[in-house]
């Protein structure tokens, strides 16, 4: 992947395999560690009064199940490593492109410190969408060019089965404005990342996206008036 993604790792990337019952305890505290309750509550109740929310519904929780169930992977930049859900014996296709995935993260945390420059000021939300979403974007190109260049054309095509119909579910009966901001990132990142990688034909507008990330996610959306 270093040599694929023109980015030498500048120290070890350790892994580690966990449950999905582990990381859902982790993704609660993680929750509450970085979520102000006054401000969750705030923007649950703005949901709900733009009709983006149904009114029985609870945002943390939703978000908890969302996540908890549609995450395959993730990258801690306090621990520099990457966890993946799931057993080591059944690693398919599709886990290993999520584990290119997660080896960009850390490449881009030794070369551009990800948690150092995160945006994290409530007030600049979309901005800090934007930056997400330039991240992820990068992320994945990567795994798909690691997936062409690595996997078998049986292989890739058998990516669609890999994947959980009960979660597909559950993505589909979210409200569209919490699925919307979990796709946001990868889909529309990928497409700004494909956008500014195109332009040069290499990985430094890419790398460029990093050290200034776009200030909006309309640069995002319109990755020409970044």
């Amino acid at each position: 992947m270093p040599p694929l993604r023109q980015l030498e790792p500048l120290r070890e990337v350790p892994y580690e395999f966990v449950t999905r019952d582990e990381f859902q305890v982790d993704l609660q505290d993680l929750i509450d560690e970085e979520t102000d309750p006054e401000e969750l509550a705030t923007e649950e109740r703005t949901l709900k009064r733009l009709g983006l929310l149904a009114p029985e519904v609870n945002l943390r929780e939703a978000i908890l199940e969302l996540y908890g169930s549609q995450v395959a992977a993730f990258y801690r930049p306090d621990t520099g490593a990457f966890y993946i859900i799931g057993e080591p014996q059944t690693l398919t296709s599709f886990d290993q492109m999520v584990v290119a995935h997660e080896y960009t993260h850390a490449l881009q945390d030794h070369h551009f410190d990800l948690e150092g420059t995160r945006i994290s000021d409530p007030s600049e939300g979309d901005a800090a969408l934007a930056q997400i979403a330039a991240i992820e974007g990068d992320a994945s190109l990567l795994m798909i060019l690691w997936g062409q260049a690595n996997l078998t054309p049986q292989e890739l095509m058998s990516i669609g089965d890999d994947i959980n119909p009960a979660d597909l579910d559950l993505l589909e009966q979210m409200p569209p404005i919490l699925r919307r901001q979990l796709e946001f990132p990868y889909n529309d990142g990928l497409f700004f990342s494909l956008a500014v990688f195109a332009e040069g034909f290499s990985w430094a507008g890419i790398d460029e996206t990093l050290r200034t990330p776009p200030i909006s996610t309309e640069q995002i959306l319109h990755p020409e008036k970044y």
